[in-house]
């Protein structure tokens, strides 16, 4: 910084502290009185105004930048000068300087050090030694006249001011590392204003976001809505042609009745005379035979002299509406038989084909019933009731494919029906399409979340894709709706035994027993999960009491005799086997089982007949051709036992086979 400068910012500072000072004198000479006492301030000014305005205030105020504008009065100058503009109002005349003022000034400050200093600068002088500051301002002392006022306070301000310009001057390290740490503070203060704006930015990003998802999930579902309310006018449309239709039909039945009603009289009036004389002709022929008996006429004699019209003018709607009031009264043959007229008078009478078949479905004629919906949709594509029950006796007649995409029609009509998700679900998982079962169970929980069936089957699903955490949950939540199905206990018990968590599980069994305490099953399953966990006592109990409920279950004794095995029981395990191969003799397991005790008994070719018994039965047991080759080894004829070994691993390797192909092949489960 050139020594100029510094020294003209210098001089600027005490031309402002000499101007302040002056201005000082002048602001007291003005509020001064005579008496020399400032008057109070008049109480009224600082009373708060208690008027709130008519205008209502903004929802948010608008944050502005707050900078000192120009005001309007501009001074212009000749051409060539600048324009400059006051950011304050100009003083008045008595507030301005009076030239004796003036001039006084200037004296005053040209005797100060520094313009001592600046004019010795100026005239590229060596500064002289015999300059004496304190000299100068003894002088400037003398000059100013005693007996004036001046404001000590803010003298010291300034002779302050002063210092600090000498300290600027002769150290400028120190000055340029306080603007710097003045620079650094401004700009962490703007930062830190910056990221409080961020932050409001993102908050309000978040609400916006927020809200659009909002006004996205409220148009679908008035979409819904519109699309609901679509159909009802539909329908109330339909209804009202038929109704305009039947009352077109009414009136003209009303006017055949009353011509037929008149023809009738009249008829009736020509007739009865001939009538009464032909009854009485005819009674007299059978009132006496030959020897003079009473007898009775024949039923073809009777219908001979009462001879009446039985078929009313009946129209299609007339046996339709006959037809539903005889199936509120569970009157279905009946009403079947009047919902057949009507199809016969019109063919396209599309409720009496609808009502038709649900007499059908009741009556379990679900060939003839699919007929008749098979009528409606070909009447009515877009209705979506005969598409759901269409489905639902495709079903009955286990054609899977045609019902699931039945389902899928009436899902295009009416995307908000529970049951045809569910229906659907039950379908895709007998197809062994797991994942897209789980997206229908999904679909049909967020439209009614409070089905157990759904809840149950969606657990079902995610225990085959192996989600065991994700189907108790499920389960669980089916429990909270109906904790009184025994089925869905067992499945949470089975799918916490895969997670090898079996104290849960055997507390699910517990409950799942409660519900059915004669189940040879659950006894039997619990009977298991004891074995696991080592409860020999327990499990055995468990097996007996599913024997004492049923006592030719195989699988209880079978258990049984595994437990007794495991407790070195021998004997009673020998025995416990074959009464299981008694109740199943067809069943290789209880061969192979009892083929490994004979082998502990060292009952060796007892051992290897009951394993050819188990390779008889299941020729793809391979675990019977490992023991028999494991046996035969141990016995040293190695070439069987090379051969049975062989066997069982060729075995296992055609069953990882098809394994991996089904897992692979999409369509292989199509075919189950």
């Amino acid at each position: 910084m050139k020594f100029s400068n510094v020294a003209f910012l210098t001089l600027a500072a005490l031309i402002a502290q000499d101007s302040m000072s002056e201005a000082s004198s002048v602001a007291e000479a003005r509020v001064s009185t005579p008496s020399g006492i400032i008057p109070e301030t008049n109480p009224q000014i600082d009373r708060i105004e208690t008027n709130t305005s008519l205008l209502e205030p903004s929802v948010s105020t608008p944050e502005m930048l707050m900078v000192q504008e120009f005001s309007p009065s501009i001074s212009a100058s000749k051409t060539g000068e600048l324009i400059v503009a006051s950011a304050v109002q100009p003083l008045s005349g008595s507030a301005q300087f009076s030239p004796s003022s003036q001039q006084k000034f200037s004296q005053v400050l040209s005797r100060t050090w520094l313009a001592l200093l600046v004019e010795t600068f100026s005239n590229r002088s060596r500064l002289s030694s015999n300059v004496n500051l304190a000299t100068a301002n003894t002088i400037l002392a003398q000059d100013i006249n005693p007996n004036e006022e001046t404001d000590s306070e803010f003298n010291h301000t300034i002779t302050l001011l002063n210092s600090l310009l000498i300290v600027a001057i002769l150290s400028p390290v120190i000055t340029m590392g306080f603007f710097w740490l003045l620079r650094r503070l401004v700009i962490r203060e703007f930062v830190a204003e910056a990221n409080r704006s961020l932050n409001r930015v993102d908050g309000l990003e978040e609400q916006i976001n927020y809200s659009s998802e909002q006004s996205k999930q409220l148009a679908q579902e008035l979409e819904l809505q519109i699309k609901a309310t679509q159909d009802s006018i539909d329908f109330l449309k339909q209804e009202a042609s038929a109704s305009r239709a039947s009352i077109d039909q009414l009136k003209e039945l009303q006017l055949n009745l009353i011509e037929n009603l008149q023809k009738l009289q009249s008829d009736f009036k020509t007739q009865e005379k001939s009538n009464v004389i032909q009854f009485t002709s005819a009674r007299n022929r059978y009132n006496y035979s030959n020897n003079h008996q009473l007898q009775s006429p024949t039923s073809a004699e009777l219908e001979e002299i009462f001879q009446f019209d039985s078929s009313p003018d009946f129209i299609a709607d007339d046996y339709l509406k006959q037809g539903e009031a005889l199936a509120n009264e569970n009157r279905y043959g009946e009403a079947l038989n009047c919902f057949e007229k009507a199809v016969k008078l019109n063919s396209n009478l599309e409720e009496a084909w609808y009502n038709q078949g649900n007499i059908l479905v009741r009556l379990s004629r679900y060939t003839e019933a699919l007929k008749a919906y098979e009528q409606v949709v070909k009447i009515h594509p877009d209705k979506y009731e005969a598409w759901y029950n269409r489905g639902n006796v495709l079903v009955k007649l286990k054609r899977y494919s045609e019902a699931l995409e039945s389902y899928d029609r009436a899902l295009a009509i009416q995307p908000n029906d529970d049951e045809a998700w569910h229906n659907r679900g039950v379908l895709l998982r007998k197809f062994k399409r797991y994942n897209e079962a789980l997206f229908s169970y999904d679909k049909a929980l967020a439209i009614q979340e409070n089905k157990y069936e759904t809840w149950h089957n969606r657990g079902n699903v995610l225990g085959k894709l192996k989600r065991y955490e994700e189907a108790i949950n499920s389960y669980d939540r089916a429990i909270t709706i109906d904790a009184g199905k025994r089925e869905v206990w067992l499945n949470r018990a089975v799918a916490l035994c895969k997670l090898k968590r079996y104290d849960q599980a055997l507390a699910s069994f517990e409950q799942a027993i409660g519900l059915d305490p004669t189940s040879p099953e659950l006894w039997n399953m619990r009977g298991s999960l004891l074995q696991q966990l080592g409860e020999y006592s327990e499990a055995i109990a468990s097996f007996e009491t599913a024997i004492s409920h049923q006592p030719n279950c195989y699988e209880a004794w079978l258990g049984k005799g595994t437990v007794l095995v495991q407790l070195k029981q021998y004997s009673e395990a020998l025995s416990t086997y074959e009464q299981a191969i008694e109740i199943k003799p067809e069943a290789s397991e209880a061969w192979r089982h009892q083929g490994l005790l004979l082998e502990k008994l060292e009952r060796y070719p007892d051992a290897i007949a009951a394993y050819d018994e188990a390779i008889k039965l299941q020729p793809n047991d391979a675990e019977a051709w490992r023991f028999r080759g494991a046996l035969l080894s141990k016995l040293k004829n190695y070439q069987e036992a090379i051969s049975s070994l062989g066997k069982a691993i060729s075995i296992q390797k055609e069953l990882r086979t098809v394994k991996i192909a089904a897992t692979t092949d999409p369509t292989s489960a199509s075919n189950n």
